[in-house]
Order: C-alpha cells, then sequence, then structure tokens
C-alpha cells in the first residue's frame, strides 16, 4: 500500500554517544521505499562525516537481503 512515507536514523560511537542523525520526509510512497532511502541518507551521512568503520542495524529484513 501506499501512504505518507518517512525515514530516519542515527549514527553513534560504539559506546553508544551521539555523532548524528536525520529524518526525512519523502511524501508518498511505499514502505520498502522509506527503508531503502533510510539506509541511503544514512551511508551518505556517514561518508560525509568521514566515517569509514561502520556497522549498520536495521529492522528490514527484505532491505538486508536486496542489498
Amino acid at each position: 500500500a501506499s501512504g505518507c512515507i518517512g525515514t530516519s536514523g542515527v549514527i553513534r560511537w560504539a559506546n553508544g554517544n551521539w555523532i548524528c542523525g536525520f529524518a526525512v520526509n519523502l511524501g508518498k510512497g511505499q514502505i520498502l521505499e522509506a527503508e531503502l532511502r533510510g539506509l541511503y541518507f544514512g551511508l551518505h551521512l556517514a561518508c560525509d562525516k568521514g566515517i569509514s568503520n561502520l556497522l549498520t542495524e536495521m529492522d528490514a529484513a527484505v532491505v538486508v537481503s536486496l542489498v
């Protein structure tokens, strides 16, 4: 089903301390699109911050399978 979608994420140090985060309104779309774009935004943000050693956690198994 289509509807209003958004995505968000956080980047933290290994000890859990906050580095940065994001929240984006994506307009109309499907959940899979929101999950994929969330991964994209998170990876892009990590690159912008110069973070090259990254552990990614998601609750969207289908996105993990696609990647």
